[in-house]
């Protein structure tokens, strides 16, 4: 069984429970009037579509376990009376029929005619009779009916119309609000869209798609605020047309100022990030020319807004335009490869933030300029004297060492570390190259103690002073699972009474977390327990204790199973 799809293992019984009695008959209808355009299987995940009573075919996306049963079944259209649909049922029962050869029921076998009956049937008919029946489905079927259109342009030398493109964009952009689950629906009946516009550019009808794209990426942006991209399927299609769009107005060898300008004015109104990659994609169709005139554009709007921030004498913790326009001359910079313009740009930022200065060092020690990336550093320090950021003594001690000068490397880096605890190995690394591990080890201790830090469990272990550990976590509530844990596997050999008892503590949190992981991760930590009791030859304690488990637990059925085999 494991080795079937679930679609070949469904019922008709299974099917009639997913609906209503009319919504089941009313799906049979539509698989016997033939409104299924298409199925197609990829491993235990169905797509098809299904004529129904708009424009464009209704999309359905089934999935399933391999043991047979439904997980997840959707439809584009807009019922929502409880069950399924009657186009999923429908696809449902061409999937059954397909198993049986004919859907059964009790009066007869029905013959369901297949594609392998059409075929013959279709090598039959005249040439025109196939060209009659190949442009009446064109007319409900659009994808087919651009496909042709797009072939006979290339045979004809006549161009595409992108009316038809912007119809289907419009008609799928007609949705209300979207849920996330909903979202995954939505992107790929865009991306059918989208592949009909690659073959246009595939096939060079470059000033169409252009024309196509622009509509699709001003619908597509502005669609972002009416869904919830929460799985993140949304934001890479949109960015995917902005890719799509530099291979055309590259092959448009559209006006630089006219293309600068739609690429600034993009960027400008962009606030989800679509746009982060677009003047590198633009690189070959803007040129040093396009660069230009976007660079001169965003620093104008720079001028612009430091004069009214100086009017209004307000400033934001964080201004979206002012960080806009920075990252556009930051970029253009960074493509360019002019360093000296890039350190123009940030220092015209400096003291936006403590992060503004880390950013202008980064650039200086990229360029080898220690000395004067050590003298902002510090300068940053002073501006900043009320806010620890913690990057600035990191680079700063970094610094200091690469010159040999350890004691100032130190003495940033127990500032660093005072605040925040994940340089302790650096710490000790530098306190011992100036002969001064003992006093700070002794800091370190009082620096962690009221923290409740996970840290200075470790150092007493590291230390060999597993009793400090262990009196530690006895004597303070505050610490977590982990502080405890890597106490209770310290304490095994010398203290396995303690250990015992962290471990029985440890095994207590994972029983209350009431899941079926949490459970065989207690009868690890269980099974530790009974090896200790065992070191201690105390066998009256362990049978104690494991009664007392499975009496207080009893009603967690999964756990007394994980319980039966220790």
């Amino acid at each position: 069984m494991g080795n079937k799809y679930f679609f070949e293992l469904i019922t008709k019984q299974q099917i009639q429970k997913l609906c209503e009695t009319r919504i089941f008959d009313r799906g049979l209808d539509y698989y016997h009037n033939g409104s299924i355009r298409n199925i197609s299987a990829k491993g235990n995940e169905i797509h098809a579509s299904v004529e129904g009573s708009e424009y464009e075919p209704y999309k359905i996306i089934i999935k399933g376990t391999v043991n047979g049963i439904i997980t997840y079944a959707s439809c584009t259209c807009p019922y929502d009376m409880g069950g399924y649909c009657k186009h999923i049922i429908a696809v449902l029962l061409a999937l059954l029929d397909k198993k049986q050869g004919g859907l059964a029921n009790k009066e007869k076998k029905l013959n369901v005619v297949d594609v392998n009956d059409i075929k013959p049937c279709l090598k039959n008919k005249s040439k025109n009779e196939l060209v009659d029946i190949i442009l009446e489905q064109s007319q409900k079927d659009d994808s087919l009916l651009k496909s042709l259109a797009l072939d006979t342009a290339i045979k004809t030398k006549k161009s595409i119309n992108p009316g038809k493109y912007k119809r289907q964009i419009q008609f799928v952009f007609q949705t209300e609000f979207l849920k996330w689950n909903e979202v995954y629906d939505f992107v790929q009946q865009l991306e059918i869209i989208k592949d009909g516009i690659d073959k246009l550019i595939e096939k060079k009808y470059y000033r169409e798609a252009k024309e196509i794209l622009e509509y699709f990426i001003e619908k597509s942006v502005h669609k972002i605020e009416d869904l919830d991209d929460s799985n993140g399927e949304y934001s890479p299609f949109v960015q995917s047309l902005y890719e799509s769009y530099a291979i055309v107005v590259t092959g448009c060898e559209i006006n630089p100022e006219e293309l600068a300008k739609w690429v600034f004015n993009s960027i400008l109104g962009d606030g989800y990030g679509f746009t982060d990659s677009l003047l590198e994609q633009m690189e070959k169709p803007l040129g040093d020319a396009g660069y230009s005139i976007v660079e001169k554009r965003a620093r104008e709007k720079l001028v612009e807004r430091f004069s009214q921030i100086a009017e209004e004498q307000v400033r934001k913790s964080f201004d979206y335009k002012l960080s806009t326009l920075k990252n556009i001359l930051t970029d253009i910079a960074k493509i360019q490869k002019d360093d000296e313009k890039h350190l123009e740009i940030l220092e015209l930022f400096l003291g936006e933030s403590t992060y503004s200065y880390v950013e202008l060092c980064e650039k200086l020690v990229s360029m080898g300029r220690n000395e004067e990336a050590i003298k902002r550093l510090n300068e940053g320090l002073q501006r900043y004297s009320e806010n620890r950021d913690s990057r600035l003594n990191d680079m700063l001690s970094k610094l200091y060492e690469k010159q040999g000068n350890i004691k100032e490397a130190f003495k940033h880096e127990w500032e660093r570390f005072k605040y925040y605890h994940d340089s302790y190995n650096r710490v000790k690394q530098l306190a011992k190259k100036i002969n001064n591990w003992d006093e700070t080890r002794e800091n370190i201790i009082r620096a962690l103690k009221p923290r409740h830090s996970r840290l200075l469990i470790e150092l007493y272990i590291e230390d060999g002073a597993v009793d400090k550990a262990i009196n530690e976590i006895k004597t303070d509530t505050f610490y977590g699972l982990d502080s405890i844990m890597v106490t209770a596997k310290a304490a095994e050999n010398n203290y396995p009474n303690d250990s015992i008892i962290f471990y029985r503590k440890i095994a207590e949190i994972f029983i209350a977390q009431k899941n079926n992981e949490s459970y065989s991760q207690a009868k690890k930590i269980i099974r530790k327990i009974k090896e200790l009791y065992n070191k201690l030859n105390d066998e009256a304690n362990w049978n104690e204790y494991i009664n007392q488990v499975r009496i207080v637990h009893k009603a967690k059925k999964n756990l007394m199973r994980e319980l039966l085999n220790l």
